[in-house]
């Protein structure tokens, strides 16, 4: 039971309100409230009546759920028993709801009282009302929530409603260490003697359990002397000192104050309990609450902590009195449906988490962060708890990163539209160019037939470089155009049933004249006539094209592989050189647009960096893809793996980039 809850239990005992038990796995009584105390008279360390406990050990091992109820074929003085299991079979919360009178006769349960003293050992209980002490002492816990000056209350209280010469409080830290007097008070005096101030002459400061049970013995009956035990143990003792016996020896008066230490004992507890919430709460920054939903849509708060104000400009009482509409004021009208989509997926008993902003009372706003989960309450009404927590800092930073990265894409989306208007208006007269020295050179040759003199060397060299260059301008502008157009996703591919054969038959007859005059072998490997797959011809021509050009560049002498096999569903088209290969470090970045390992050597070799990407993102467009091997200084190979087609595959496929 959640200690927060305890104080509604504790300070109402109208007949409307169920008893509440917590049992321990080994059947004794952990917690109560006043109904439970009053109506059954079961007190913290006692256990309940057989039939109670017989009953739940048949249940046990049956029930389903850790939160399924069950209702007992037992009525205990008046009040039905409804149980419900503790998680993991740590033991039992009991209900008890009726109409019976409280304080109605009651079975004998044996009290939590010290065994060991025969005085207070077989003690008969009597329905005693102890309103007036009782009535303090609940008034003292719920305006003092620090459990040493309720502690030095109660032993002022004490001392007063028993007429006794000296109440004292004796605590420990855990079993088995020494007990120190907290409190030690006479019925004439105001303030509370603490530990650092000396007590009576004859009350020790400190002793053992044996030293404070061998008082009574040696006290001629003016001494009473009752243990407070929780499920560790005995963790303090009340101290009467009359100053005549017959106090001490008085039934009622022993049956009252043993009533007076029992409720003290859950007071004390509580208020203890209380603080170390209200301390783990106030440590964080997020706030924790509980609210239910009215039919209207909005929030009514059972509870929110000190946190709730920092986060929303607004007092815990107006939130807890509803003086305002949750929805209506404090969440930003933009949010409002997401919060909601949040209350209806509450509501559906499900948990649920939700960003949105609240409005301040200076007409700012800060985001928040809600993460809440539905419970059912003892009165079968569901109250959300959560925490709520200020995301706005973090909220700012992804909202720059956003508008940067949109920033980032409209920059890109500019540069990419400009290379492809720059590259396609450089095309034409790139274009021209190559054709007029084509045609320049036919000219030349027609001359010298004609005429049978032959030109000066130097003009075919001329002629020559001049359509060399410009057609590696044009193929480079191609390259620049064709990566901006993927880039922009303006590139429509057919997926055609293709043969690989002629098409890499084709690439090495190109690049077969191109090696003639150097120390390079190529070597073509076709082991069959047919390579079909799916893919774009042009496209896919284009790709071998780039990696045959590349193999022949960086290979200075030895050998160029060209190979096409089957793997599996796939077509494998390799290239393999053995030029200057590629460093280990760099091949994570060798599909990478405008990067270049060593622009000094691709200076030398006449590199772009775009080949590469280029032939990545068609194949990746393709369905295919392209892997590649190196090793510096011995070669490399690059491996193209394209898709076979299905028996059913349609003959042409269009797809876009």
């Amino acid at each position: 039971m959640p200690t927060d809850s305890l104080l509604p239990h504790i300070m109402r005992s109208d007949a409307a309100e169920p008893a509440f038990v917590e049992l321990d796995a080994a059947g004794c009584v952990m917690d109560l409230n006043d109904r439970a105390r009053q109506n059954w008279r079961w007190q913290i360390g006692a256990r309940p009546p057989e039939d109670i406990l017989w009953t739940l050990s048949t249940l046990t091992g049956e029930t389903s759920r850790d939160d399924e109820t069950i209702t007992l074929p037992i009525v205990q003085d008046g009040l039905h028993v409804t149980v419900m299991p503790k998680a993991g079979g740590e033991g039992w919360f009991l209900f008890g709801e009726g109409d019976a009178h409280v304080g109605a006769p009651a079975p004998e349960v044996t009290p939590s009282v010290d065994a060991a003293n025969p005085e207070t050992a077989n003690i008969e209980i009597a329905t005693i009302p102890v309103p007036e002490a009782a009535a303090e002492l609940r008034e003292l816990a719920t305006s003092c929530f620090d459990a040493h000056i309720f502690r030095d209350g109660a032993a002022e209280l004490f001392a007063r409603h028993a007429k006794a010469e000296m109440v004292a409080i004796y605590e420990r830290t855990h079993p088995g260490s020494m007990f120190f007097v907290r409190a030690a008070l006479t019925a004439t005096e105001s303030t509370a003697e603490t530990e650092s101030t000396a007590a009576a002459p004859d009350l020790p400061h400190r002793a053992t359990t044996g030293q404070l049970e061998a008082l009574p013995a040696h006290a001629e009956a003016r001494l009473r002397l009752i243990a407070l035990q929780d499920r560790y143990g005995v963790r303090a003792q009340l101290l009467f000192i009359w100053s005549s016996p017959g106090p001490a020896s008085d039934p009622e008066q022993i049956v009252r104050i043993e009533q007076w230490a029992g409720l003290y004992q859950d007071l004390h507890a509580w208020i203890r309990a209380g603080n170390v919430h209200a301390h783990a709460a106030d440590v964080i920054d997020d706030a924790l609450f509980g609210y239910q939903l009215g039919e209207d849509g909005e929030r009514q708060y059972a509870f929110v902590t000190r946190q709730m104000e920092n986060l929303t400009g607004r007092s815990r009482d107006m939130l807890l009195l509803g003086q305002f509409g949750w929805m209506q004021r404090v969440v930003h009208a933009d949010d409002a449906a997401l919060v909601r989509a949040h209350h209806a997926n509450l509501a559906a008993g499900n948990e649920s988490r939700v960003t949105y902003r609240v409005v301040l009372p200076d007409d700012g706003f800060r985001w928040l962060q809600e993460f809440a989960s539905p419970r059912i309450g003892g009165d079968s009404e569901t109250v959300m708890y959560g925490i709520l927590s200020d995301v706005t800092e973090r909220r700012e930073a992804e909202l720059m990163m956003q508008h940067a990265r949109q920033e980032a894409e409209v920059v890109a989306s500019a540069r990419t539209s400009f290379v492809a208007t720059m590259s396609h208006e450089i095309r034409t007269p790139l274009g021209a160019l190559n054709g007029y020295a084509q045609l320049l050179a036919r000219e030349c040759e027609e001359f010298e037939e004609t005429t049978g003199q032959p030109l000066p060397e130097q003009i075919h060299e001329f002629i020559d470089g001049i359509g060399e260059r410009s057609q590696k301008v044009l193929v480079l502008v191609q390259d620049l155009f064709d990566l901006s157009q993927l880039e922009m996703g303006q590139v429509r591919l057919q997926q055609n049933r293709v043969n690989v054969a002629p098409i890499l038959q084709r690439v090495a007859d190109r690049l077969e004249p191109i090696l003639e005059d150097r120390d390079i072998r190529l070597v073509l490997e076709l082991d069959a006539s047919r390579y079909d797959v799916l893919g774009d011809a042009r496209r896919i021509e284009q790709v071998l094209e780039n990696l045959a050009s590349n193999a022949s560049k960086f290979t200075e002498k030895g050998r160029i592989h060209m190979k096409a096999e089957v793997r599996g569903t796939w077509v494998a088209v390799s290239i393999e050189d053995t030029g200057i290969g590629i460093s280990p470090s760099y091949l994570d970045q060798v599909f990478q647009a405008y990067t270049q390992e060593d622009p000094y050597m691709n200076r030398r070799f006449e590199g772009t960096g775009l080949g590469l990407a280029l032939s990545k993102r068609l194949l990746d467009l393709m369905g295919g893809r392209i892997e590649v091997e190196s090793r510096q200084g011995e070669g490399s190979r690059f491996t193209v793996f394209l898709p076979c087609p299905d028996a059913d595959s349609p003959s042409r496929i269009a797809r876009s980039a």
